[in-house]
């Protein structure tokens, strides 16, 4: 992921932002619905350009399993 997102002189770069939620999803042949696809596409847009933002429903699964640097950040803050 990290060499895709280097400037290239043709295309330059580009910076991913993902949203994470648990939760159950509806899978109806090629979309996707329910609730919590909503949760993480709100999630991900608080997500800063390069950066991972995760529900506290998730934060709480992988707390303490990862090594990983977290930042709280409140919605709407």
């Amino acid at each position: 992921m990290a060499e895709r997102t280097q400037p290239s002189p043709k295309i330059g770069g580009s910076k991913f932002r993902i949203g994470i939620n648990v939760g159950d999803i509806i899978i109806d042949e090629d979309d996707i619905y329910g609730g919590r696809r909503q949760h993480c596409r709100r999630i991900e847009a608080l997500a800063s350009p390069g950066a991972i933002c995760l529900s506290e429903n998730a934060y709480a699964q992988v707390k303490g399993k990862l090594t990983i640097d977290v930042s709280n950040m409140e919605a709407g803050a």
